[in-house]
């Protein structure tokens, strides 16, 4: 009856990665050291960024510098289609507008933890192809 079908498809392989590297290159016009650059820039933003996050969870950070920060993360996420994680940070945006104290303590660690995936996948480098 034809090939399997493992489920739904998308643009490339179905291996659990949050990270699709195609969505991703293909924003970049497929110029790999564009996206090399814009890793980077991830990379080097990202520690700061949860560091804000964590800050901000233990009671000790400004509720509007993390709705800033979810927004950035989430649109940085996005950006690589680590979709998963994006959503956690746009809920915590949204949590940080409504003042929802619980919701930013519930969520955090989820975050952080997503965004290290992404981090460490994105630290690995390109994969060839």
């Amino acid at each position: 009856n034809g090939p399997s079908d493992n489920g739904p498809s998308d643009n490339g392989p179905s291996d659990d990665s949050p990270i699709q590297w195609q969505f991703a290159l293909d924003a970049v016009n497929r110029d790999r050291r564009i996206l090399e650059s814009v890793i980077g820039a991830f990379l080097k933003e990202t520690p700061r960024l949860l560091e804000t996050l964590k800050d901000t969870a233990s009671g000790t950070g400004d509720p509007d510098l993390l709705e800033r920060t979810c927004h950035t993360l989430k649109g940085s996420l996005k950006f690589f289609g680590a979709e998963d994680a994006a959503e956690v940070a746009w809920e915590m945006e949204l949590a940080a507008k409504k003042g929802d104290v619980d919701t930013i303590k519930q969520k955090t660690e989820e975050l952080v933890a997503k965004t290290k995936v992404v981090s460490d996948l994105l630290a690995a480098g390109i994969p060839e192809g």
